[in-house]
């Protein structure tokens, strides 16, 4: 995570964005891009497109320096101004996905624009090249101690591995890996058992502390968010192919995990 790029809207929501990304900065001594984007109407309350780029670069700089001295000792805090849709801006801005985070807010919105409310966070997420932390109400923690890992039967539920372990490690968190389905039946749980154990054999390996917990219920989403409440955990961890490939067991209520979950998400991009 040596580059962590943050969407700006100029709302505090947005903002929240800066001030989680710190805290990971902090542990992966990573730099920081702020990105704006100016759509090809500009907005209404600026005569010229011209005017809304030289009011964006005051703010910009303006959030630079009250950060710099925040950010982790030799690391950059700077800022890019793009033409376009945001979700192109934030993408254009991933240069290795291996090394790069994007940390914004799933609903920053202000009097100049709304620019993550709705349509707008799905589409930066399912663009993303690389992994994507969401943050809501300005709500989040300033450590990480446990951090949620959702397992169904899909092939792709264990690529968000990797990347819980390198959080995992930075902090010094433990992981709760809940084995999740709307299904009893004895075949479904004996498959999320063999996905259980392959990841629990790989966390053993790396020395990472977990625990383990099957939950079955109708609605998966409101299972692991209830769970990640009860355990007081700080992230949950959940695959890009939970938001919009159907056939997932959990493609279904991701959305809804996005949307509601008050804790923040972070969503690993699916090898495609």
């Amino acid at each position: 995570m040596k580059n962590i790029i943050v969407p700006i809207d100029f709302s505090e929501q947005s903002i929240a964005g800066i001030e989680f990304a710190l805290i990971i900065a902090q542990k992966f001594k990573s730099d920081i891009h702020l990105v704006y984007a100016i759509k090809d109407r500009h907005l209404k309350i600026f005569h010229k497109k011209e005017e809304e780029e030289e009011f964006a670069k005051s703010r910009l700089e303006n959030l630079v320096n009250k950060y710099i001295y925040h950010a982790p000792k030799g690391a950059v805090l700077d800022f890019t101004i793009k033409n376009g849709k945001i979700f192109k801006a934030v993408n254009s801005m991933v240069s290795s996905p291996k090394d790069s985070l994007i940390v914004m807010s799933a609903h920053g919105c202000s009097g100049y624009e709304h620019l993550f409310v709705g349509g707008n966070t799905f589409k930066i997420v399912s663009a993303a090249k690389c992994p994507v932390l969401l943050v809501r109400n300005m709500v989040f923690p300033r450590n990480l101690h446990n951090i949620v890992v959702p397992l169904d039967i899909s092939f792709e539920s264990k690529y968000k591995i990797p990347v819980t372990i390198e959080l995992a490690k930075a902090f010094d968190c433990k992981l709760h890996l809940i084995s999740v389905s709307s299904s009893a039946v004895t075949d479904i749980r004996n498959q999320l058992r063999l996905s259980a154990d392959e990841v629990t054999s790989i966390l053993e390996k790396e020395d990472i502390t977990y625990c383990e917990e099957l939950l079955l219920g109708d609605n998966i989403t409101d299972l692991t968010i209830g769970y990640a409440e009860k355990t007081k955990s700080d992230i949950i961890v959940i695959m890009s192919e939970q938001i919009h490939n159907k056939s997932n067991i959990m493609g279904q209520y991701a959305h809804k995990m996005i949307n509601e979950s008050p804790i923040p998400v972070l969503i690993i991009p699916s090898k495609r």
